[in-house]
């Protein structure tokens, strides 16, 4: 390809510079298709060690060991916030069972005081009954 555009540009009749530059060319070409070939494997090797998550300097496997560590943080954070909101809501259970358990004790005392009050009644009746018979 090089080759063939130095010949357009200086070829003619008696190509002889073309025929002096022709190996220099031959020579120059393969030289630079070895060196980017091993740049290039160069690149790719560097490109596949930053993706390498194995490999611990590269980028990928820092961000996913910074990844590892967030997720580490955020479920003992979920957990800790579980356990707390499991208590609070455990003493909230007990709080409601304690005023039903109140509540229920209350409506027996008011029962049994409106029988006593009852009762309390018909002895005063009594009493009043026999004061009435004896005076």
């Amino acid at each position: 390809m090089l080759s063939d555009e130095i010949h357009r540009l200086v070829g003619g009749e008696h190509p002889e510079l073309l025929t002096r530059l022709a190996p220099l060319l031959e020579k120059f070409g393969r030289d630079l298709d070895e060196r980017s070939d091993k740049q290039t494997s160069a690149l790719i090797d560097r490109v596949v060690r930053q993706f390498d998550p194995a490999d611990p300097t590269s980028p990928m496997s820092k961000h996913a060991s910074e990844l590892a560590r967030q997720q580490a943080s955020l479920t003992a954070t979920l957990d800790t916030n579980h356990k707390a909101l499991e208590a609070k809501v455990d003493e909230l259970s007990r709080a409601i069972k304690v005023a039903k358990s109140a509540a229920a004790i209350a409506s027996v005392g008011q029962g049994r005081r409106a029988v006593e009050g009852d009762q309390g009644g018909q002895v005063r009746r009594r009493h009043r009954e026999r004061d009435d018979t004896q005076g």
